[in-house]
């Protein structure tokens, strides 16, 4: 599987962007002779059927907006995310004075907007433990990677919120000063910022350790920015006993800089039995309800065994493919922040069920009619097919199901499932009125 994935990432990488154009005519009729628009058909292909799967990995990659955090979700369980990420030395030959003493040292994360899940409120435990092993810029991490750093060796903790820093909501861990004095009296590591690392390889946080319930104290998961001035490793020092107290900040960009997250995710921790017994196998209770969360902990399997190729004489072109999914509010906390995903994919399958990536998934150069966007007014996503469906039609490809995710459907970003953090829950086949729909507009026509 890791395989596959990495030739599907390094075709990703090779991918350049296209403008987007939104489409003039919402059904797509553009694509086809002007002499057979007027004989478009509808019909509405049944039964559209999904099911909840547990997810336990994905690719963490590295970038400036983290996450960071625990919740426990009165309808998906409990999610830790945790971080890892290296201190960076911008400067060359850094000395602080023979006579330089620690006063204080705190890891600082500024928050990045409002973009959280939870309760702000939560009291929260955070530990920070060093690495035994430097991360790499040039190596592919997953969510599920936790074996990089010393369990035994926190040198910074934390119990408590966020605190405001001239304005800036931040969350701040205070550094054990045994631990930032050994830094500032090593001159021999702070040559450059290579030889730093090298001896002091990055940090692991984590908030696992904190005491969670879906109502009182959900616990919070926050998406912070690392690359801002306020965030990064803050030493301050007297230069001698008698002189005023300065200040140095490691940051956490750079040319070197490694930050991913992991995420556990435990559906059995107070998550909802429709979707612990369909990750445990139970798929007909998806047409009940399914359950799909964003930092690649939960994907959805559909199937729409309508879409066959054509078996008369007729040649189809198929306008406009559109597969709806509504969401069930009901689901929604009463407590607390919890969002629905912004964007949804919905991606077809190969034969032998992996993610098939590419232009006949959807039209890269015009995303505004693949959609996949939340329709807030409707509540819900709608998704046009029609390229893929084509190509069913014209026995191109086989049908083999799909599965719709929390990614950005944009081809160089659709393989980032650690951008999002949200949840949606839709309702399936028994509910006659929301249940999900595929309808197709087509064109018959006759072969010349």
């Amino acid at each position: 599987m890791r395989s596959l994935r990495h030739t599907v990432l390094f075709l990703l990488l090779a991918c350049t962007f296209f403008s987007c154009k939104k489409p003039s005519n919402p059904l797509g009729l553009e694509v086809q002779p002007e002499y057979d628009q007027l004989q478009a058909a509808l019909s509405e292909v049944q039964p559209v059927s999904m099911f909840t799967v547990y997810n336990d990995s994905t690719y963490a990659f590295n970038g400036s907006l983290k996450y960071l955090g625990s919740n426990q979700d009165p309808s998906f369980g409990r999610t830790d995310v945790g971080l890892y990420l290296n201190a960076n030395l911008a400067v060359s030959n850094l000395t602080f004075g023979t006579q330089a003493q620690i006063t204080s040292a705190e890891i600082i994360l500024e928050a990045s907007g409002l973009e959280y899940t939870g309760l702000a409120s939560t009291i929260m435990n955070y530990s920070v433990y060093t690495l035994d092993s430097s991360l790499s810029t040039s190596r592919l991490y997953y969510t599920n990677t936790t074996s990089l750093h010393n369990t035994n060796s926190v040198v910074a903790a934390y119990t408590g919120s966020y605190t405001l820093i001239d304005g800036k909501v931040a969350l701040r861990i205070p550094v054990d000063t045994g631990f930032a004095g050994a830094i500032l009296r090593d001159p021999a590591a702070l040559v450059d910022n290579a030889t730093f690392q090298a001896k002091y390889k990055g940090f692991y946080i984590s908030s696992t350790s904190s005491n969670l319930n879906p109502v009182s104290a959900p616990g919070i998961v926050t998406l912070f920015d690392l690359s801002t001035a306020l965030s990064g490793l803050h030493l301050r020092y007297k230069k001698t006993p008698g002189s005023a107290e300065e200040s140095f900040r490691f940051t956490f960009t750079g040319d070197a800089a490694v930050r991913f997250n992991t995420v556990k995710y435990q559906p059995n921790q107070g998550g909802s039995y429709l979707l612990t017994q369909q990750i445990k196998g139970d798929t007909s209770l998806g047409n009940v309800n399914t359950f799909l969360k964003g930092l690649g902990c939960t994907i959805i399997k559909v199937k729409i065994p309508g879409l066959k190729s054509t078996t008369d004489s007729s040649f189809v072109s198929v306008n406009r493919a559109e597969v709806i999914f509504n969401l069930d509010e009901s689901f929604m906390p009463s407590t607390g922040k919890y969002e629905v995903p912004p964007i949804l994919t919905l991606i077809p399958l190969d034969q032998n069920g992996n993610e098939s990536l590419g232009s006949h998934s959807y039209n890269v150069s015009n995303l505004s009619r693949y959609n996949g966007k939340y329709d807030s007014d409707k509540k819900r996503y709608v998704f046009d097919i029609a390229r893929f469906v084509q190509l069913i039609m014209n026995g191109d490809r086989k049908n083999y199901g799909f599965n719709l995710v929390v990614a950005d459907p944009d081809i160089s970003k659709v393989l980032v499932r650690d951008l999002y953090q949200n949840r949606a829950v839709f309702y399936g086949l028994d509910r006659l009125d929301l249940k999900p729909r595929c309808y197709l507009y087509y064109v018959k026509m006759k072969e010349l």
